[in-house]
C-alpha cells in the first residue's frame, strides 16, 4: 500500500515536470542581447520554517526573507508578472499570495496532499496535483481567474 502511495506520487511528480516543459517552456526567446534585469527567485523554507520565504536577488545577489500567510508544502509558482505566488499549503490546499504585500488572497481546497503547482507560460492555468485517496491521484488544470477547474483525470 505504502508503495503505491509513493509511486503515485513520483508519478504525480514526473507528470506536473512534464506538463511545466510543454506548457512553460524555457522562457528564452532568441532577439539579441537583452539588458540585464534583476530577476527574483523565491524559495519557500518548507522544513525548518514553513511560513518563511527567501527571495534572490538574480542581479545583485541580494537575499531577502519575508513570512508566508500560510504553512508551505515548499512548492510554489510565480506569476509571469511577479505579482502572484501561488503556492502548495500543507491545509492541503492552493494558497494566492500577493507578493507586494505578501498577504493571502485567496485559497483553494483540494484533496489530500497537494503536487505542483505550475503555471502556464501566460499564467492563465494552474496545473496540480493531488491525492484523492490513499491509492489515487488526480491531476487538476484550472484558470488562474476565477480558480475553476477546467480539466480533471485520475492518475
Amino acid at each position: 500500500m505504502k508503495s503505491t502511495h509513493n509511486f503515485l506520487s513520483l508519478l504525480s511528480f514526473i507528470i506536473l515536470t512534464a506538463l511545466n516543459v510543454i506548457i512553460v517552456g524555457c522562457g528564452d526567446d532568441p532577439v539579441g542581447p537583452v539588458p540585464a534585469k534583476d530577476y527574483v527567485v523565491y524559495i519557500p523554507e518548507s522544513l525548518m520554517s514553513p511560513f518563511r520565504c527567501f527571495a534572490y536577488h538574480t542581479l545583485t545577489g541580494q537575499v531577502d526573507s519575508f513570512n508566508l500567510p500560510c504553512e508551505s508544502r515548499g512548492t510554489i509558482a510565480i506569476s509571469p508578472d511577479g505579482d502572484r505566488m501561488y503556492l502548495a499549503t500543507t491545509r492541503p490546499s492552493i494558497a494566492i499570495v500577493d507578493i507586494q504585500t505578501k498577504t493571502l488572497i485567496g485559497e483553494y481546497l483540494i484533496g489530500l496532499e497537494v503536487g505542483g503547482p505550475i503555471l502556464s507560460r501566460d499564467g492563465r492555468f494552474l496545473a496540480v496535483s493531488h491525492h484523492i485517496s490513499q491509492d489515487e491521484s488526480e491531476l487538476l488544470i484550472l484558470r488562474t481567474s476565477n480558480m475553476e477547474v477546467v480539466f480533471q483525470d485520475s492518475i
